[in-house]
């Protein structure tokens, strides 16, 4: 077989093995050796754990449902192959060119990504329409990502429990449903993402670009958002406050199905009047809130990270399971406020028996008025709590 041709649809055997003899002596540089060529092949089904692969030639070639477990891909060129339902448990593909590949369903349970392309191809010449890459319900589980390039690509219903994507360019893609939990997205461009009901718990965001991302259901119990943006899209963000705080609460009356999330990303609210009101589970990233008066009002599962609350009254609220990261309440008064776990309950009201817990890393509570507030089981790491007044309050045990 010479070089640059590719062998026949569905091999034999041997013949394969004999290509990939010759591979293996390509890369070591020794004599009769020739890089493979498997560019459109049929390989689906095939049992290939464990060898070394790297520098491959496969484009357009068929791995559906192939075992590639443990195998080294390296720098392969798998320009629109199918690796649909594909083994790929801890195989090395960092560096190899994925665009427009399919790998819905793929199992890539620590897998190395790292700095694999992932954006849209097509083999069709001249095709003004390139294929995005499918990784739909894809395991990548404690995968390595870093920074992958993976741009409008579908991700939907995806695991990528403890994944490494720090870095890792995700702009436009469809992470919906995804399964993120404990994952390193810190540093990850994630504008315009669609992350309806992902789960983010855990997560490290530290630095990560979200502006315009999708977030409606999604759950962000305990991720670290210091130094992200989340932008609020531009429709939100022209809204006045009074008719946004109005939709909000239409919104959890219906479940969503009416009204609009809340998103006050960066408002300066500072002196507003939000007692007794409902904003639960909105968005309040980096608001300013300054002396604001909030007495009675509801922020289960807000998300109020690097928040200025300075001086703000909050008696009596209700902050179960908001994400108070790095948020300054120095001087606040949280007397009797609510700051414990929530019960997650399913679309039905019925209980799930999972907890939401108020997350107040690295908040500032300086001087805070905590009479009578509940602070169990939230998270203090690093959080600031002197001279705070904590007459007959329930406090956290040390993190």
């Amino acid at each position: 077989m010479s070089a640059g041709e590719s062998v026949n649809p569905q091999p034999l055997a041997d013949e394969l093995s004999k290509v990939l003899t010759k591979h293996l002596r390509y890369l070591r540089g020794a004599a009769g050796g020739e890089r493979a060529n498997l560019a459109n092949a049929d390989l689906s089904g095939h049992l290939l754990v464990g060898l070394n692969l790297e520098a491959l030639l496969a484009s357009g070639a068929n791995f559906r449902g192939s075992d590639l477990s443990g195998s080294n891909l390296r720098f392969a060129d798998l320009f629109c192959a199918n690796l649909e339902y594909a083994n790929c448990t801890r195989t090395d593909l960092s560096r190899s060119d994925l665009r427009g590949a399919k790998l819905r369903g793929a199992r890539l349970a620590g897998a190395n990504l790292r700095e694999a392309d992932l954006r849209p191809g097509s083999l069709g010449v001249g095709s003004a329409e390139s294929s995005e890459v499918d990784l739909s319900m894809a395991v990548l589980d404690h995968a390595d990502l870093r920074e992958a390039n993976i741009v409008r690509a579908s991700m939907a219903k995806s695991s990528m429990v403890s994944a490494n994507l720090a870095g890792a360019m995700l702009p436009n893609v469809d992470l919906s449903e995804c399964d993120l939990r404990n994952a390193n997205l810190s540093r990850v461009k994630l504008s315009g993402a669609n992350l309806t009901g992902t789960n983010l718990r855990g997560a490290s965001l530290v630095g990560a670009d979200l502006s315009g991302a999708r977030i409606s259901d999604t759950d962000f119990t305990g991720a670290d958002l210091k130094n992200a943006t989340i932008g609020a899209s531009p429709d939100a963000s022209s809204i006045p406050t009074p008719r946004a705080i109005d939709l909000h609460e239409r919104w959890i009356r219906s479940s969503g199905g009416e009204g609009q999330r809340a998103d006050f990303t960066g408002r300066d609210l500072s002196g507003s009047d939000l007692r007794a009101r409902d904003l639960s589970g909105a968005v309040m990233i980096r608001t300013i809130l300054r002396r604001a008066k909030m007495s009675g009002v509801k922020l289960q599962m807000a998300l109020l990270g690097g928040a200025n609350l300075f001086e703000a009254d909050l008696t009596d609220a209700d902050l179960s399971g908001a994400d108070l990261s790095y948020a300054i309440l120095q001087a606040a008064c949280l007397c009797r406020a609510n700051c414990g776990p929530l019960q997650i309950l399913d679309p039905y009201g019925q209980r799930t028996g999972r907890l939401a817990v108020t997350n107040l890393t690295g908040a500032d509570l300086r001087k805070t008025d905590l009479s009578y507030a509940n602070f169990g089981r939230a998270i203090t790491t690093g959080t600031m709590f002197a001279g705070a007044i904590v007459k007959d309050s329930i406090m956290p045990r040390p993190n």
